[in-house]
This record gives C-alpha cells, structure tokens and sequence, in this order.
C-alpha cells in the first residue's frame, strides 16, 4: 500500500486528519479497482474533468448497490423521460419503495435512511 501511504503523507485529499485522509483514499482506490478497467482509470487522470466525474461515478456505482439502484430507477427514469427536475420527493420515493421490497432496508433507522438520503442528493 506504499500509494496509500504516500497519499496520506502529501495530504492529496487536503483533509485535517489523517484518519480522514486514510478513509478517503481506501475508498478511492476500491472505486478505481472496482472499474476493472485500466484504459478508464487513466482516463480520470488524462480527460476532461466532465469526464472524469462519469467515470468516477460509475466507479461509485459499481462500488454501491444503492447508488446503482437509485442511478438506474430514479436518475434513468427521468433521463428516459427528459426530466431534469429532482428534488426530496425523489428520495423519499426511492427509499419508500426500496424499504417495501426489503426487509433489510425497512429494518434500517430514520438516522441512517436521512443520511443515505444526504450522501445520494451529493452525488
């Protein structure tokens, strides 16, 4: 892990600790194994920022089952209905409906739904 460490040292992240910085970095590197694909890393490095960011999250959706579900259920839905509009309404729905089909989910606190529902709006 001689990247991560190197990382951590140069504070490449700029965060205030190096729990967060080490935090950060490990995820960063999952999402960037987890594209499976060489010619899309160095595409995050050598293309346009636009590019980078879709390619970065599809990195982040292949990591995350959520964010793929909402993605593909809520954010491709309205792609296919040439909806740019989105807004709470939107989370509500997707996390209703996903606490209906599964019971995992349903057991999940109001806390943790509310901060899941943070993270997605973010991306």
């Amino acid at each position: 892990m001689m990247r991560l460490k190197k990382i951590v040292e140069q504070n490449l992240f700029q965060y205030p600790t190096e729990k967060s910085i080490t935090r950060m970095a490990k995820a960063c590197i999952k999402r960037l194994h987890a594209l499976e694909d060489d010619s899309l890393v160095s595409a995050i490095a050598s293309q346009p920022t636009d590019v980078a960011k879709q390619i970065c999250l599809y990195a982040l959706m292949k990591r995350s089952r959520l964010v793929w579900e909402f993605m593909l259920t809520v954010i491709g839905e309205k792609y296919r209905l040439r909806d740019t509009s989105f807004g709470k309404i939107d989370l509500n729905t997707f996390f209703m409906r996903l606490q209906e089909q599964n019971d995992t989910v349903a057991s999940w606190s109001d806390t943790t739904i509310t901060k899941l529902k943070q993270i997605i709006a973010s991306v």
